[in-house]
Order: structure tokens, then C-alpha cells, then sequence
């Protein structure tokens, strides 16, 4: 579950409008949580 996931198919969300290659990296923190961060390029 961890590392870097690329976006296949894409379900409607008001933040990724006119966005490409979006993908989330999700790491394991030094107290257990998990971190996530999302990024896209802007068209």
C-alpha cells in the first residue's frame, strides 16, 4: 500500500478539475500514521 500510486480512472473530485497525472504517495511516519501526499499538473 505504501509508495506512489498513479491515477487510471478517474471519478469526479472539484480539486483535480483540468488536472493530469495526478498521483498520491503514501509513507509510513516514525509514529505509525500514514502521509499522504497528493499532486497533479495543471492544464
Amino acid at each position: 500500500y505504501l509508495g506512489k500510486w498513479y491515477e487510471q480512472k478517474r471519478f469526479f473530485a472539484i480539486f483535480e478539475l483540468g488536472a493530469k497525472c495526478v498521483t498520491a504517495n503514501y509513507t509510513l511516519n516514525e509514529d505509525g500514521n500514514v502521509g499522504v501526499l497528493n499532486s497533479q499538473i495543471n492544464t
